[in-house]
């Protein structure tokens, strides 16, 4: 079995609106003055154990824009980490989170080759279950929109 056959499905989020909650609207690249998304960190758990996960946004391959996400990644895991885990330092929430970003979750500056992701779901504020997302003929679908009629099986 070669490397590439063992590779796990990628399912990429948009960055603005999905994970972050994006309520005040565009600041620039470099700017992200919002909080996560409720259910955020508790789904990308869930669904890194099947998929590669790829967070990507319009402000990816703009000046600032990619160390801004990080940078907010690494804020809003810590303080999501130390709220959930009272007991754990600040420390071991940032090292968490650094060990996280780029190797769990990563950030490319180019949107992935689709295989094809689901541009269809409806976004309510908080996160689906990774349980919601089927593979199914190397199409990426949640099951959401294929019962509303989104998505032709």
């Amino acid at each position: 079995m070669t490397h590439l056959a063992r590779r796990k499905p990628i399912l990429c989020l948009d960055f603005d609106g999905v994970c972050h909650s994006y309520v005040s609207g565009w600041k620039g690249a470099d700017t992200i003055p919002d909080d996560a998304v409720p259910g955020l960190f508790e789904f990308l758990a869930d669904a890194s154990q099947e998929f590669e996960i790829n967070i990507f946004s319009s402000r990816s391959n703009q000046d600032g824009g990619l160390q801004a996400m990080k940078q907010w990644f690494l804020n809003k895991y810590v303080e999501w980490h130390t709220a959930k885990f009272p007991g754990d330092s600040v420390t071991i929430a940032k090292d968490q989170a650094v060990a996280m970003i780029d190797k769990v979750w990563k950030f490319p500056t180019e949107k992935p080759p689709p295989a094809r992701i689901d541009n269809a779901l409806k976004i309510s504020g908080q996160m689906l279950s990774h349980e919601n997302i089927e593979v199914k003929a190397g199409i990426y679908k949640s099951k959401e929109a294929r019962m509303h009629g989104f998505l032709q099986s």
